[in-house]
C-alpha cells in the first residue's frame, strides 16, 4: 500500500523538477539520492494538494451547490472513493470487496489522479500562452543565464554575446530596410532632393537611422589558435554538467596569438551572409580546449580589420565597415547626383 504512494510522489516530483524553470536548471546539480529527495519533497506537496482539492474541496463544493440550487452537479463523496467504487465494480462484480482492498483502491485512485493532474498542468502551461507559456520560457532563459553566470563564466559570456548580436543584427536589418525605402522614394521622386526642407528632413532621418556596432566573440584555444565570430549554439546545462561539451560559432576571422606577447594575428578571413547562416559556415570547438573568451569589435582605423565583407543580399556583417551601397546612393542624391 505504501508503494502506491511512493510511486506518484516521485513521478509528480520529477515532473515538477523538469518543468519548473528554476528546478529544471538546478537538476544538473543533484546527484544520486539527492535527486530522489528533491523530487519527493515536491511530490509530497503535490499529492497533498490533489488529495485536498479532489478529496475535500470538490465534494464540499458539490454539497454547497446542491443546497443553494437543489441541483447536484458533483458527487457528494470524494473523487477517490468514486473511482475506487468503479474499479471495485469491475474487479468484484459478485461480492463486495473487503475494506483493505477498498482502501488500496482509493490510494491507487489518488495516485492516478495526482499523476494525471500534474502532467496535464505541465503540458498545458507549455503550450497555452494564457497559462503562462511565454513567461515560462523567459523564466527558464533567466535561470539558465543566472546559473551560467555563477558557475560557467565562459558559457555566460558566449550567451551574452550571442543574445546581444541577434538584437543588433535585427536592428541593422531594420535600418537597412528603412534606408532602402528612403532611397526608393528619392529615386521615384516622392522626396524632392532639390527642396531645402525635404533635404533637411532627410538628413535628420539619416542621423537617426544608425547602424549598431556588432560585438563578436574572440575565442582563444589552448594551442593559441583564435577565432572571431558569432556564437550560434551554447548548450544549456543538463543532468551531466553545467559546462558544455562543445560550442559552435560562425567565424569571421581566425588566426593565432603571438608566442611571446600574446597579441592576436589574424590570418584567415571568411566571407558569407550572417543574416542567413548555414550549418556549413559553423565551426565546433571543444569546450575543454577553450581557455578564454572576450568581446571583440572591429575598428575602422585599421583597414585590415574592416575587410570582413558580408554577402550583398543581407545586412552588414560589421557595422563599422563602409556604408552599404544604398547609403552611398542616398548621399549622392543629396549632393544632386542622379540615383
Amino acid at each position: 500500500m505504501i508503494g502506491l504512494l511512493i510511486f506518484p510522489v516521485l513521478v509528480c516530483g520529477y515532473i515538477y523538477l523538469t518543468e519548473s524553470p528554476a528546478e529544471r536548471i538546478r537538476i544538473s546539480l543533484y546527484h544520486g539520492w539527492s535527486l530522489y529527495i528533491r523530487a519527493a519533497q515536491f511530490g509530497i506537496l503535490i499529492v497533498a494538494v490533489v488529495a485536498l482539492l479532489f478529496g475535500y474541496l470538490l465534494p464540499w463544493l458539490g454539497v454547497l451547490i446542491g443546497r443553494l440550487t437543489g441541483i447536484t452537479l458533483l458527487p457528494h463523496t470524494h473523487l477517490f472513493m468514486l473511482l475506487a467504487q468503479l474499479m471495485a465494480s469491475g474487479l468484484y462484480s459478485a461480492t463486495p470487496p473487503p475494506p483493505a482492498t477498498m482502501a488500496s483502491l482509493q490510494i491507487a485512485s489518488l495516485s492516478l489522479c495526482s499523476i494525471a493532474f500534474t502532467w496535464s498542468i505541465a503540458w498545458s502551461c507549455q503550450r497555452f500562452t494564457w497559462l503562462g507559456a511565454t513567461r515560462l520560457q523567459q523564466a527558464r532563459r533567466h535561470h539558465v543565464v543566472k546559473l551560467l553566470r555563477d558557475q560557467a563564466p565562459i558559457e555566460h559570456h558566449l550567451v551574452t554575446i550571442m543574445t546581444q548580436a541577434k538584437i543588433d543584427l535585427a536592428h541593422n536589418a531594420a535600418i537597412l530596410e528603412a534606408r532602402t525605402g528612403l532611397s526608393d522614394n528619392l529615386r521615384k521622386g516622392t522626396i524632392d532632393r532639390h527642396d531645402r526642407m525635404s533635404r533637411s528632413s532627410l538628413l535628420e532621418t539619416l542621423k537617426q537611422l544608425k547602424y549598431r556596432k556588432i560585438t563578436y566573440a574572440l575565442v582563444t584555444l589552448e594551442n593559441d589558435k583564435v577565432y572571431i565570430g558569432l556564437p550560434t549554439i551554447v548548450p544549456e546545462p543538463d543532468e551531466e554538467s553545467v559546462v558544455s561539451n562543445a560550442i559552435r560559432l560562425i567565424p569571421l576571422r581566425s588566426g593565432y596569438r603571438h608566442e611571446q606577447n600574446k597579441q592576436v594575428n589574424l590570418t584567415t578571413q571568411y566571407d558569407f551572409d550572417l543574416a542567413a547562416p548555414r550549418a556549413e559556415f559553423e565551426v565546433s570547438l571543444q569546450r575543454d580546449k577553450i581557455i578564454s573568451v572576450s568581446g571583440f569589435t572591429f575598428n575602422l582605423r585599421h583597414p585590415s580589420s574592416a575587410s570582413v565583407r558580408p554577402a550583398p543580399t543581407g545586412p552588414r556583417a560589421d557595422a563599422n565597415t563602409s556604408p552599404p551601397s544604398v547609403v552611398r546612393r542616398l548621399l549622392q542624391c543629396l549632393r544632386g547626383a542622379g540615383p
